[in-house]
């Protein structure tokens, strides 16, 4: 008798600590499970609080496959083979807190399946082939928070699916193949936070959808094929946080869509064939970070649409084909933007105050537009600008202030632009020489033509290999020595230099002095040539001409000549042939010069003897 006692208790102590062989077990009393098993192990630990059996060859629950779980509060099946669940496979367990049969193949389910989980929270009924939800499942789970039922073949909800889920928070019916929502079928959902309703084939919302879901915070609707939607449909969704209804077939919003969402942090709009957006469109946004707007039919956007933006850390508005214009103002109002992306648009010009007050931006992306100039000072305001894509456009040159007044510039791209390796762009080429390390793509920033550079990079080129007849030379000082008042040397805009032997072209300098009192210039200050053939001299009646130029010349020989209170000056080198010539040339002329004034002496004493022997006679 005792030893039959001895032996029970044996049994009992030895099917209340051990682990099956195919399981792994933890003394707080979770199990997970794997292997080539059919049924569900026996002889797990009493004190199991939680199963996990996945990837396994287990193809059906029967009513007695839970029996040694009397303790279980989750329960995960999940990725196996599993097709058939027995009506009452969870009898023995209502204390189910957690179910989730996510990734098997079950097509269809009894009726009465969960009818005896009334404590039951979490479902997870996902990636599954159900092509239906029944109402009698959720009779009796109204207790549930949770119900994931994504990834099915779900065609249809009955209109009151989810009428007893009054406690459920997070609803996920994406990638189903619903064409439609019933109006009111998430009316009893009033303590709804997250609706996943994305990539099924909606095409159509009602005005009266989300009317009851005033704590929704997550709304994802990309990937249907809503054409579009009614005024003020998210209106009552005043607690909104992250909206997505990208990828669908809008072609325009009603004006004041998304008015009265003053908590939305995330608003994804992109992938719909938009051609036009009301100028009420966007109401107060102050939290809004993130806001992408790509892949359109756009031409052109609102003046006001970043208004109520004030927030906004990243911007992208890029793969736009049709996008060529950007009104002046269009970023007046986002002190906090990072980050703008413009690539890929169909941008051709872009204003010179377009970023005037991106004070914040480190991050611009413009490239593979069709630019072909970009204004001198279009970013002098970007104090923090790090990084600037420019490649892929239309650029044959820029001056190089456009990059060096870029202070904290530490990245640029200019590769894929036609480059043309001319002397004028012998400016640009310096600044890429001088700052290699910043071009990121210096290698391939290369010359497109003349044909015989092609391939060369922009970095290597000067005077020498362009064949420039104007090169680098030291500048020609200008000093004051008489005026108080403050002069202004007004050249025109393209500056060259002459290097070596080779003679500059004729320079105009206009020397003015302001007649109202300044500061006293410096004693010297740096002349810069500029040739006439491309600019005409400007002219200031406002100015009168400034009487005393003290020209320090050495080495070169300079000349000078007044006409019409304007001071012309041009500079000869001491070498060369050209000025070997000149020189030959001045020589000459004087010699004849002096030859001339001989022999008008001459003719003036024979003159002066003839007439004085006439006289006498």
């Amino acid at each position: 008798m005792k030893s039959s006692i001895l032996f029970l208790f044996g049994v009992f102590l030895s099917y209340g600590t051990s682990c099956p062989d195919v399981c792994e077990c933890t003394a707080e009393g979770r199990v997970r499970c794997s292997g080539n098993f059919t049924n569900v192990p026996s002889f797990m630990p009493l004190h199991t609080y939680y199963v996990e059996l996945k990837k396994t060859r287990i193809q059906n629950l029967t009513d007695r496959s839970l029996l040694n779980l009397p303790l279980v509060l989750r329960l995960s099946i999940t990725q196996n083979p599993l097709q058939v669940i027995h009506p009452e496979a969870f009898y023995p367990v209502p204390q189910l807190l957690s179910l989730k049969l996510s990734f098997n193949k079950i097509s269809n389910l009894s009726s009465q399946v969960f009818s005896n989980l009334a404590s039951l929270e979490q479902l997870y009924i996902d990636n599954n082939k159900l092509d239906s939800l029944k109402p009698e499942w959720f009779d009796t789970l109204t207790n549930l928070t949770q119900l994931d039922a994504s990834r099915n073949f779900l065609t249809h909800l009955d209109r009151n699916i989810f009428e007893k889920l009054t406690k459920l928070w997070f609803l996920n019916l994406g990638k189903n193949f619903l064409s439609k929502l019933p109006d009111g079928v998430f009316s009893s959902l009033i303590n709804l936070e997250h609706l996943l309703v994305y990539e099924n084939q909606l095409e159509i919302l009602s005005s009266e959808t989300f009317k009851s879901q005033t704590k929704l915070r997550v709304l994802k609707l990309f990937k249907n094929r809503i054409s579009c939607i009614p005024p003020q449909l998210f209106w009552p969704l005043s607690n909104l946080e992250i909206l997505s209804i990208s990828s669908n077939k809008l072609h325009y919003f009603p004006e004041e869509t998304f008015y009265s969402l003053p908590h939305i942090t995330t608003l994804n709009l992109f992938k719909n064939p938009l051609v036009f957006l009301p100028d009420q469109l966007i109401g107060h946004m102050p939290k809004l970070k993130e806001f992408i707007l790509y892949s359109t039919n756009l031409i052109t956007v609102p003046n006001n649409l970043f208004y109520n933006m004030s927030g906004l850390e990243k911007l992208s508005l890029n793969y736009n084909p049709k996008l060529h214009h950007l009104p002046k103002d269009i970023f007046c109002c986002l002190p906090k933007l990072r980050r703008l992306s413009l690539q890929r648009n169909d941008l051709e010009f872009l204003d010179p105050d377009l970023f005037v007050n991106l004070s914040n931006l480190s991050t611009l992306i413009i490239h593979s537009n069709k630019l072909h100039q970009l204004s001198n000072n279009i970013f002098h305001s970007l104090t923090k600008l790090s990084e600037v894509q420019l490649h892929g456009n239309h650029f044959k040159n820029l001056p190089s202030s456009v990059l060096s007044s870029v202070v904290a510039l530490r990245n640029v791209s200019l590769k894929d632009n036609p480059w043309n390796c001319n002397c004028r762009i012998l400016d640009l080429a310096g600044w890429i020489s001088h700052h290699r390390t910043l071009v990121q793509d210096y290698e391939h920033v290369s010359c497109y033509i003349p044909s015989y550079l092609l391939e060369k990079t922009v970095g290597s080129m000067n005077s020498i290999l362009l064949q420039c007849e104007v090169t680098e030379n030291p500048p020609i000082k200008i000093s004051s020595t008489t005026s108080s008042t403050s002069p202004s040397v007004q050249t025109s805009s393209h500056s060259f230099q002459v290097e070596g032997d080779q003679l500059t072209d004729i320079v105009i300098i206009s020397i003015w002095k302001t007649t109202s009192a300044t500061p006293q210039m410096s004693s010297s200050m740096d002349l810069v040539h500029q040739s006439t053939t491309e600019d005409s001299l400007s002219y200031s009646p406002s100015y009168t001409f400034y009487d005393t130029v003290i020209l320090e010349a050495e080495p070169d020989i300079v000349h000078n000549s007044r006409l019409n209170r304007l001071v012309f000056l041009w500079t000869l080198p001491t070498s060369g042939t050209y000025s070997k010539f000149l020189i030959s040339l001045q020589i000459l002329l004087i010699t004849m010069g002096a030859a001339l004034i001989v022999a008008g002496v001459c003719v003036f004493q024979y003159v002066q003897s003839f007439t004085e022997k006439f006289n006498h006679v």
